[in-house]
């Protein structure tokens, strides 16, 4: 055709019906890609980076049908409060440490995000019950993770279980924590497994020593993440007390040195019968007992490990050996 002719009625309408054809079929296909996502796997031993959320093979997976508590999120219920996002990360720690993740990875639509629907192999019988490996399902039906429909509702009748009877999220009352000395002082943080902090003061507990939050242990052979579940255990320990500690510094060490326990009531001293936190954090084998003149804690040691608590189920360095470089 020579330039400058215009194209003839026919073929102007045939180009225009081509067009919209185009559009319709990149319309259908964009539909069709949101409904019927592109699918993988990605299988191996998972990290926790954050609640929620898995690291296999270098890749991202965000748990699928489930809403976990935000990083920076406290909970409260009743003018309670609870490190929920830190509980969460470290039950999400306990379930994959020293197992195989295999998860079934999509994407929706424009969002990049890697969402899975995840599974343990040769799962833990004490934590997954009647033989379930859905990662997902078991954060949810523990309540530390909340059934979320924007992908599927295939975890909604869990989270009413958990919500019916009152778990993790769930539960009626969780953690105040308050720390004494001569009266009640407020509310602390938990710095790691053997450190909590109040009023801008560090308090390590006396005759312990638990791993830096950096620090990982093994378990059948995988790593995992024991600094942050040492945390989480004190977390838990801590969880609807208020407590008294009785402190004080050593000549030379800067450092403030405490002994905690349940509150009896008087805002000074322990209640009747109870265990110290300082040995329960050794008996739940989260911690080592620390050589200490005035205080020790080696029976709880020696307690924890004959039945395999805590880091003694699997392998470890010591934490003051970890600081110092072994591995």
């Amino acid at each position: 055709m020579a330039p400058g002719v215009p194209l003839s009625p026919r073929r102007n309408a045939l180009t225009v019906v081509s067009l919209l054809l185009v559009t319709a079929i990149a319309s259908v296909a964009g539909y069709l890609y949101v409904l019927f996502p592109v699918a993988s796997a990605v299988e191996g031993p998972a990290a926790v980076p954050a609640p929620g959320q898995l690291l296999i093979r270098d890749r991202l997976v965000h748990l699928d049908g489930l809403m976990a508590p935000r990083e920076d999120a406290d909970c409260r219920v009743a003018g309670q409060v609870l490190q929920c996002a830190l509980i969460s990360q470290s039950h999400l720690i306990e379930l994959t440490a020293g197992k195989t993740v295999r998860c079934d990875v999509k994407r929706y639509g424009d969002d990049e995000r890697s969402w899975g629907r995840c599974h343990v192999k040769d799962p833990d019988p004490a934590l997954f019950e009647r033989g379930e490996d859905d990662l997902n399902r078991v954060l949810v039906r523990t309540g530390w993770a909340v059934a979320d429909r924007q992908h599927f509702a295939d975890y909604i009748n869990d989270g009413q279980i958990a919500r019916t009877e009152r778990l993790g999220l769930w539960q009626g009352t969780v953690g105040e924590r308050r720390v004494s000395t001569s009266i009640l002082a407020g509310i602390p943080t938990v710095k790691d497994g053997d450190t909590i902090e109040l009023m801008e003061v560090d308090i390590r507990l006396r005759g312990v020593d638990a791993p830096d939050i950096a620090q990982t242990c093994t378990l059948n052979g995988l790593p995992y993440a024991c600094g942050i579940r040492s945390r989480a255990s004190l977390v838990d320990l801590l969880a609807g007390l208020s407590i008294v500690c009785h402190v004080g510094q050593f000549e030379g060490d800067d450092r403030v040195w405490g002994r905690c326990g349940e509150d009896n009531g008087t805002r000074r001293d322990f209640a009747n019968d109870s265990v110290t936190l300082n040995e329960a954090v050794v008996l739940t084998g989260w911690g080592f007992a620390l050589a200490d003149k005035d205080v020790t804690y080696t029976a709880a040691e020696a307690k924890a490990r004959t039945e395999k608590r805590g880091m003694w189920a699997g392998q470890f360095v010591r934490p003051a050996d970890w600081r110092k470089g072994a591995r």
